[in-house]
């Protein structure tokens, strides 16, 4: 079905499938015949985590808690059916698998801001525009959709 993301979901033997709209925050390049998407936060997530090397770290980069991102990076591990991160208590490397996919994923988000930046530039992505920014107190203005009183 174009427009939706279809995964198969579950540990039994019965699969579910579940369907979500898809955004451009959901996947890239939609679903494969295996059922797997990858989503555009799993890319940046991993490229912010071989950055930094640790995870409080990275997932502050990301405004979001520590728990959170790690089960996001093993869910991500899990669905490549790699390990891209040797864990110990006190540190976190890349493995190579991880640093051929950190790699790919950072030419991959080089190409995706590359290609809004150009439709902006071309008006082709009305809603990825930069915010209308505003000088002074706050005011009704027409981008905010508030009529102008007549004089």
């Amino acid at each position: 079905m174009p427009g939706l993301v279809l995964r198969i979901a579950g540990n039994s033997s019965i699969p579910r499938v579940i369907r979500r709209p898809l955004t451009h925050e959901t996947s890239v390049g939609g679903t494969d015949d295996t059922g797997a998407s990858m989503e555009i936060r799993s890319l940046q997530y991993a490229v912010t985590l071989a950055e930094e090397l640790h995870f409080g770290r990275a997932a502050r980069r990301h405004h979001i808690a520590t728990p959170p991102f790690g089960r996001h990076i093993r869910r991500l591990e899990r669905e490549l059916g790699r390990t891209l991160f040797q864990r110990s208590s006190r540190r976190v490397t890349l493995t190579p698998e991880g640093e051929r996919f950190v790699d790919r994923a950072r030419a991959i988000l080089a190409d995706i801001n590359e290609l809004a930046a150009s439709l902006r530039a071309d008006g082709g992505m009305p809603y990825a525009r930069e915010p209308h920014r505003h000088s002074g107190p706050p005011r009704p203005c027409s981008c905010w959709g508030a009529r102008r009183r007549s004089t």
